[in-house]
Formats: C-alpha cells, sequence, structure tokens
C-alpha cells in the first residue's frame, strides 16, 4: 500500500518490443521507483506472484486489461493490503486503474502516469465518478492506517446516498471539510487517532508519524528483526502500526528481512545512500568508527529514521542493539488537511 506521497515501488511487464519502449519509458515517471521487463509467454503468472509477493506497491502491465485481470486473479485478497494495479495499452493511450484505486493508490499513479506519458487515466470508483469525498483515498493520501477497512464500504454508501457521515480527529486537520462530514455523531463515523472507537460504527484511521531505523548483519532473519523493532516500539509505548516507513542505508535495498517486515506491517522501505545519511544533522547522534569503516557512514539507524522524517524530525528512541540488529525510532512533523 502506497502512504502520502511515496514513490512507488513498481514492476512493470511488458510483451512485445513496443510494450517494453513504453515501461521502459513509465519506469522514468517520478511517481515510480519502477523496473520494467519483457515477460516471456507461460511466465506471467509467476511474474505477477513474484511481485505481488515482494511487496511492490504497484503492478503495471503494458497490455490488454483483460491480461493484466487473468494474471492478478489469483493473488487478489483485501483492498487493506493489496497493491495497485495498473493496465496500459501498448500504444499509451490510456492507463486504467484496475485495483486498489483508493487506498492502493492505483487512481493516483494512474493520473500521474497518464499525465507523464500523455495517456488518458480511466478511473472508474464512484466517488471519483462522481466527485465526492472518498475517505479511503483520503486516508492514503495522508499516510493513516486503516484499521478496520470493512467500514470503508459503510461510510463510503451514507457519502454516496448523500448522508452525513460523522467526524471526530484527536489530530489537527488543515483546510475546509467536505460537507458530507459533521462533527455530530451518525450511523456512520470516521475517527481518526489511537484509541479505539466503537468499531461498530466508525471507520478507525490512525495516524502514522513515525519512522523506524534500522541496522542489521547480512542475511539477519526477520524474527529477529522484528522483535527488535517491536522491543524499541514498546519501549516507548507505540504500536508498530503507528510507524509509516522501514528505513535504513542503501547497502540494506536488497536485505530479505527487511523487505518482508515492512511489507508485512504495510510500511514503506527507504533507504539512503552514507552521503545522504551523513547530512542529517544532531549533535546527540551516536557515532560507530567501525560502522564508518563498514559502511560510510557512522551511523546507519538514527539517521535514516530522521531522514525518513524529512525536516524538524525528533529523534524519539536513540540506537538500541542487541543480536545483530540496531533499532532508532524517529517522529516527523506531517500536517494533515483535507485540500
Amino acid at each position: 500500500m502506497l502512504t502520502g506521497k511515496q514513490r512507488a515501488r513498481a514492476k512493470i511487464a511488458a510483451f512485445s518490443e513496443a510494450g517494453l519502449r513504453l515501461g521502459l519509458e513509465i519506469a522514468k515517471c517520478t511517481a515510480l521507483d519502477a523496473t520494467a521487463e519483457r515477460v516471456k509467454s507461460g511466465g506471467l503468472a509467476a511474474w505477477a506472484s513474484s511481485a505481488w509477493e515482494g511487496g511492490f506497491e504497484a503492478l503495471i502491465f503494458v497490455s490488454s486489461a483483460g491480461i493484466a485481470v487473468r494474471a492478478i486473479a489469483p493473488l487478489v485478497k483485501s483492498k487493506a493490503s493489496d497493491p495497485a494495479v495498473i493496465a496500459i495499452d501498448e500504444a499509451g493511450q490510456f492507463a486504467v486503474s484496475l485495483l486498489s484505486g483508493h487506498m492502493g493508490g492505483a487512481n493516483r499513479l494512474a493520473r500521474e502516469i497518464g499525465e507523464y506519458i500523455g495517456a488518458m487515466p480511466v478511473i472508474t470508483t464512484a466517488t471519483d465518478a462522481r466527485g465526492l469525498f472518498a475517505v479511503d483515498q483520503w486516508a492514503s493520501e495522508m499516510g493513516f492506517a486503516v484499521e478496520n477497512p470493512a467500514m470503508i464500504k459503510k461510510v463510503s454508501s451514507e457519502i454516496l446516498a448523500g448522508n452525513t457521515v460523522g467526524f471526530e480527529s484527536e489530530v489537527p486537520i488543515g483546510g475546509q471539510a467536505p460537507g458530507c462530514l459533521t462533527g455530530a455523531q451518525a450511523s456512520a463515523n470516521i475517527y481518526i487517532g489511537d484509541s479505539a472507537p466503537d468499531l461498530a460504527s466508525a471507520l478507525w484511521l490512525r495516524p502514522r508519524p513515525y519512522a523506524i531505523g534500522v541496522g542489521c548483519r547480512k542475511g539477519a532473519g526477520i524474527e529477529s528483526v522484528e522483535q527488535a523493532v517491536k522491543d524499541c516500539l514498546h519501549s516507548e509505548g507505540i504500536s508498530i502500526k503507528s510507524a509509516f516507513a522501514l528505513a535504513s542505508i542503501d547497502l540494506k535495498k536488497g536485505e530479505r528481512a527487511l523487505i518482508e517486515l515492512a511489507a508485512k506491517h504495510s510500511m514503506a522501505f527507504i533507504t539512503y545512500s552514507a552521503a545522504e545519511l551523513m547530512q542529517v544533522k544532531g549533535d546527540s547522534l551516536a557515532s560507530s568508527e567501525f560502522v564508518l569503516k563498514t559502511t560510510g557512514a557512522d551511523n546507519v539507524c538514527e539517521r535514516a529514521a530522521l531522514c525518513a522524517c524529512g525536516e524538524n524530525a525528533q529523534l524519539i528512541s536513540p540506537r538500541t542493539a542487541g543480536k545483530g540488529v540496531t533499532v532508532a525510532l524517529a517522529k516527523s512533523t506531517k500536517e494533515y488537511f483535507f485540500d
């Protein structure tokens, strides 16, 4: 799932030389961190399964919509976890949002790719078609975790029916609220915060302002990395569901444990070069000569967490180390808004 305005880690499949040329051009779109490849006849199912299970946020098919639908059909599970899927014809005329239009960000990607290559985005979700507030798309754009995605249907149904929906937020939301939202309780409600509401009547959106910085030995097991992360979060009283990103140095870009952990908890996996990490300012940051000689940065986890959170980030939990894993936690100063 895409969170906020992150670049989508995407795989692009093409089935002809012309399609591959277009796929390589699409891969250059600023909305994507993508690779394009030509998939041979008979290899599509394996390609789709590998991309799906590999934690990619988007799968793009330079093909007919039918080919894409048949490839992903056995893999579809839930709108809360499925990646964005887009089909683009070989002539580059249409960018069709096929799956996870809102939460997965396929609608946004179809529009951005369409603008980049001059294709018409094809969006068929009901709220978009009628110009109404789409709570799941808005939640994705703000980077909120959806704790009970089944309630999205109830909230959206009320909005589509022309009814108002109750709205309560524990964090400031800027801008003008859509007219369909009201401060009063209704038959369907939206709650934004960390305390569980009445889940029978409220869609619970959890803010995710935290980034987890991780350094680990090559080949570390996901169990040991996950335990170290959870120990760090538990010491601060923070749920792993409140973290939007797992961050590390680019030397770890292919580290399976980090990729799988990020995918398991619907976090972005972000890596930075040693030079980028060393640009982070802070008098109290840990420093290791050994790590500096090994990686080019004197500290990976603290600097990576702060990098992911952007300007004015706060280091919440400094470096902790154990069993070949180092973890740190930072908080962003992200602002939330309606428009």
